[in-house]
């Protein structure tokens, strides 16, 4: 599901409406379900992986300000990086590393042949890793309290408007929110700055349906009006 794709334009709408009707309490539930269809409409096989990532950090802050020696804690940070940088090495980076490595040896007439991954590119993979571990380095700083509800930490890692478009959120700025009192207007400046400056512009064809409401969001984000 595109930004710019006619389900889209019914996607947000309908989020944006039910946000509202839903009591604030429920609302991180709201977010929580809303960004994991976004995510599975794309594939729903690979959200597994930015499962697994979720768990590990969420596991990891917790497990944080539960040790306070400083091998533990070093311990599990190392733990928690090598888990999610792994896994976004094997999927963005292993078949770059092995090809540069291959042809390097090959300038020594070794004549070797790289082994690569068929590998779907998962979407947003790179946001979503390093948004977890710049949360677990904030609870490993001290800066920041491990959150202890999963399914509001959930949400906050795969907020949909920023998902695959980035920027990636600091914990301090979103997560303290608990996700129940994200306004409507953070969702639509959110979506609608991921289009960058003057993105509207660049809509293709199409997909005016979308661009209209961008529009109109950005314009009643900005007033405050929404």
């Amino acid at each position: 599901m595109l930004f710019n794709s006619w389900q889209f334009a019914v996607f947000l709408p309908a989020v944006f409406g039910l946000y509202w009707s839903v009591p604030q309490r429920f609302r991180w539930l709201l977010i929580l379900i809303a960004s994991y269809w976004f995510y599975m409409s794309w594939n729903v096989k690979y959200v597994v992986l930015i499962l697994f990532t979720t768990i590990i950090s969420y596991m990891a802050a917790l497990l944080l300000e539960r040790y306070h020696s400083k091998p533990a804690r070093k311990f599990i940070l190392t733990v928690t990086l090598a888990s999610c940088l792994g896994v976004l090495f094997v999927f963005k980076y292993f078949n770059f590393f092995t090809g540069a490595v291959v042809d390097f040896l090959n300038m020594f007439v070794l004549h070797l042949h790289p082994s690569t991954l068929t590998l779907l590119l998962p979407v947003g993979i790179s946001f979503y890793t390093f948004q977890t571990l710049a949360y677990v380095i904030d609870v490993y700083r001290g800066d920041v309290k491990a959150e202890r509800n999963f399914g509001v930490y959930a949400a906050f890692i795969s907020f949909f408007p920023q998902l695959v478009a980035g920027s990636i959120e600091r914990t301090r700025s979103l997560l303290p929110l608990k996700a129940t009192l994200i306004s409507g207007v953070h969702i639509l400046r959110r979506v609608s700055g991921n289009f960058g400056g003057g993105g509207i512009s660049r809509c293709p064809r199409g997909s005016g349906i979308t661009c209209t409401f961008l529009l109109v969001a950005t314009v009643a984000g900005a007033s405050g009006t929404v």
